[in-house]
């Protein structure tokens, strides 16, 4: 992994836009009688087109030079854009756990009803796949529900991690990447991401 890409901007949640997709691979097949088959064959992950505000060209240079370090889609780092770490709910940063398995789609946590709303995203401590919540929490439930299912066993030690402690781990979509400076000196950056799963 080749670091955190917040340490390399002016400021620390210095991202002035995301364009967040999910991407689901499906195969469709429709009869000639109108009936429609759909099969999913892949892991949902998430990738994202990430814009920074204009900066000196001192700061573009330097976050380039990260974004050149990664060798392309060659490494991984990690990035924590601000309006993915905020959340609606009332959830702390690191909330503790039980235990849940791979395919599974909800998971009970420690202690706390009506803490996680619906559209925050969260990952668990012992892996890097993010997930978003897909329901509010009830008031009277431990139970989180989420998409997609679990690729990964969460252990009874493991906790969420969301708000300030929300990271995606991602890389590069391809291996090429610009930046423009105008004339005034200030630059530009737009790079995409996929998630590293």
């Amino acid at each position: 992994m080749a670091g955190f890409f917040n340490d390399f901007t002016p400021q620390t949640d210095y991202i002035q836009a995301i364009e967040l997709t999910s991407n689901q691979p499906s195969v469709q097949t429709q009869s000639i009688s109108g009936r429609r088959q759909v099969r999913s064959f892949a892991s949902q992950f998430y990738s994202a087109k990430i814009t920074l505000p204009p900066m000196t060209e001192t700061d573009v240079r330097k976050v380039y030079a990260f974004l050149v370090r990664q060798q392309g889609a060659n490494e991984t780092f990690t990035i924590a854009p601000a309006n993915l770490k905020n959340v609606t709910g009332t959830q702390s940063a690191s909330e503790p756990v039980q235990a849940g398995t791979t395919g599974d789609s909800s998971i009970d946590i420690d202690s706390g009803f009506g803490k996680f709303k619906m559209g925050d995203l969260i990952k668990f401590s012992g892996h890097s796949k993010v997930y978003m919540i897909t329901e509010d929490q009830g008031g009277a439930s431990t139970t989180i529900n989420f998409e997609p299912p679990l690729v990964a066993d969460v252990g009874g030690t493991e906790t969420i991690e969301s708000g300030s402690n929300f990271v995606m781990t991602v890389r590069l979509t391809g291996d090429k990447y610009s930046y423009t400076l105008d004339h005034e000196g200030f630059g530009y950056i737009e790079f995409d991401i996929v998630e590293a799963i």
